[in-house]
């Protein structure tokens, strides 16, 4: 029967868009069938062998499972067969002797895995990360020195679920950007692709010093892409994992204005009838010179793309309850559980027992704790101005 360690991977390889769902659940009906004849098999291997994954990318999701607290096996049957072989051909021959076939027969695409003719491998690429790509991957990704619609393509700062992210360096406003590329493959359908530009479009006449502003939506061949202002800076989740083990005053002296920075964007768009609708730590960035920077608002990734968020974001928005709950009350909701993140030190799952709060904090600040936490949307905050007094006092806590 499909272990824990499937069932996560399959709904990881399903969330970045490895393979499609149908292939996926055809995987685990088949990991029932052999386990029923007594030759059970883990997913990864089913997976690989039909071709929907390639070994580096069961190894890459294998290490983001890991360091969730997943159980994973310490090498997979087809990975270790593989070496064997190579290692068994290696001894019969003389280097240079060894057949292509050897290593795994045709060559794969190093960014998706898919099996590549001689004839279509690319090795004009200069990202060293991807020297042979297929003809889809080739078309999701930017060159340095590339020049698109007054753009031109520095360097690869960063790689996500949904694309890759440039910087690049708009040559009419002689400034760098940020351009990121939205693969077509992502989007639920042309249509979404074309709303999901269109939901970009809408978003340049909101300004505020807190939101990073977009510039741009167009199209990159087949797929879509976005410029926003560059903003330098580690992004909040990061700087909440880095004071983990900070003191209470510390955190709150670090993270504290952020906070209410945050808070601001948000307020913000909400007077504009508007919500970021996917408020995260990681959707914010924090700037030397102008503090906490929200990116990425007005575009939920449920509403365009085939992937859905991460599990670990069921702690800022959960399941329960929430279809009585407004987009902006569940913006303020996050922020609230994020405050109450850095009031506790780490992730919800640790969250100690009220007896133990009291220990830390005043009844006032348990309560809040109390409060955010609770599953029914009744007890969340449901205005800005309260969660702004709120922050106020959590933030001169002796």
């Amino acid at each position: 029967m499909p272990t824990d360690y499937d069932n996560k991977l399959a709904n990881l390889t399903f969330r970045l868009g490895h393979a499609a769902k149908e292939d996926i659940e055809a995987c685990g009906r088949e990991i029932v069938r052999l386990d029923n004849l007594g030759t059970p098999r883990d997913l990864a291997d089913l997976m690989i062998e039909r071709g929907l994954v390639s070994e580096k990318q069961v190894l890459e999701m294998d290490r983001r499972l890991e360091l969730a607290g997943v159980n994973v096996p310490n090498e997979h049957a087809v990975i270790r067969e593989r070496r064997e072989r190579e290692a068994a051909q290696m001894s019969r021959v003389e280097l240079g002797e060894i057949p292509d076939e050897a290593f795994g027969g045709s060559p794969v695409c190093s960014a998706c895995g898919a099996i590549l003719a001689e004839e279509i491998i690319d090795v004009r690429s200069t990202d060293e990360g991807a020297p042979r790509l297929c003809a889809r991957c080739r078309s999701e990704r930017a060159v340095k020195g590339q020049i698109h619609q007054g753009y031109r393509i520095e360097e690869k700062v960063g790689e996500g679920r949904l694309g890759i992210v440039y910087r690049a360096r708009d040559l009419k406003r002689v400034e760098n950007v940020a351009l990121k590329i939205y693969p077509e493959r992502l989007f639920i359908d042309n249509k979404k692709l074309n709303a999901f530009l269109t939901a970009v479009s809408a978003s340049f006449r909101i300004t505020d010093p807190h939101l990073v502003a977009f510039l741009h939506a167009g199209r990159w061949g087949r797929n879509g892409f976005v410029v926003t202002e560059y903003v330098e800076g580690e992004t909040l989740r990061s700087a909440i994992d880095r004071n983990t083990n900070a003191s209470l005053a510390k955190r709150i002296d670090a993270l504290g204005p952020m906070l209410g920075d945050c808070l601001e964007a948000l307020a913000k768009l909400h007077d504009k009838g508007h919500a970021h609708e996917e408020f995260r730590p990681r959707k914010v960035i924090l700037s030397q010179q102008d503090g906490a920077r929200l990116t990425d608002w007005m575009l939920p990734t449920p509403r365009f793309f085939k992937v859905t968020p991460p599990a670990i974001d069921d702690y800022y928005e959960p399941s329960e309850d929430t279809g009585r709950a407004s987009a902006q009350q569940k913006d303020l909701l996050a922020l609230a559980r994020i405050a109450v993140e850095v009031l506790l030190g780490n992730r919800p799952e640790q969250i100690p027992t009220e007896q133990e709060m009291h220990k830390t904090f005043p009844r006032a600040v348990v309560d809040f704790i109390k409060r955010v936490l609770n599953a029914h949307p009744s007890a969340w905050p449901s205005e800005a101005g309260r969660l702004r007094r709120e922050l106020h006092r959590l933030s001169h806590l002796d």
